[in-house]
């Protein structure tokens, strides 16, 4: 018996570990996407979700919302999905996941060390982020300070648990550069054999 318990949980720790590894996986292979797109930069990946927590799940309900509406015939929605919206109508399962994610951002989740090592990456505590972001009353001198740790074209980045049912993935992802630069939105992955593959992204918000 004893036995049998040390091997379920050996292999609850191995799937744990998977899980991770996929995780870390799509998290990297977009950040090269993003770099690509971008040209040479560094990450500052924040290991708190504390950010997304507090302000992005409602986001990320809304999305759900007008998909929902969309799906039953309510264009008001299309000019904010489309056309997206055409591969989310055609899978309305990413629907559920969407919503499981919205859920998901509203609890703690801690990032860890184990993006591709060819990224530059550097993760910072939600402690180290208050020294730079503490003031939110003098937003170009926050940024002035950040940019001189780390210089542009570094990004500051925020990152949600990945919500994935094994064939669909959704996180979100927040890229910040200054006090009116950056963008936030939710990030769609599918699994095409072994590999999981960019879909798409749904645009939160612009600065």
């Amino acid at each position: 018996m004893k036995l049998m318990f040390l091997s379920l949980l050996l292999w609850s720790c191995i799937l744990k570990a998977q899980d991770d590894k996929e995780s870390y996986a799509i998290y990297s292979q977009y950040l090269k996407q993003f770099r690509n797109e971008k040209g040479s930069t560094d990450f500052v990946v924040r290991t708190s979700t504390d950010n997304i927590r507090k302000y992005h799940s409602d986001d990320v309900s809304g999305v759900v919302t007008g998909i929902r509406g969309y799906v039953k015939g309510d264009f008001s929605f299309e000019f904010f999905f489309r056309p997206r919206v055409n591969d989310l109508r055609k899978d309305t399962l990413w629907i559920p996941l969407i919503d499981e994610l919205s859920k998901k951002i509203k609890n703690e989740f801690i990032i860890k060390s184990e993006f591709a090592p060819d990224l530059q990456t550097i993760l910072i505590s939600n402690n180290i982020y208050k020294k730079y972001f503490g003031n939110n009353k003098q937003t170009e001198k926050n940024w002035n300070r950040f940019h001189t740790q780390y210089p542009i074209p570094a990004f500051l980045i925020d990152l949600s648990e990945i919500a994935s049912d094994g064939k669909r993935a959704v996180f979100y992802f927040g890229s910040h550069c200054g006090g009116l630069c950056g963008h936030g939105a939710l990030v769609l992955y599918y699994k095409d054999g072994s590999e999981w593959k960019f879909l798409t992204t749904i645009s939160l918000w612009d600065s």
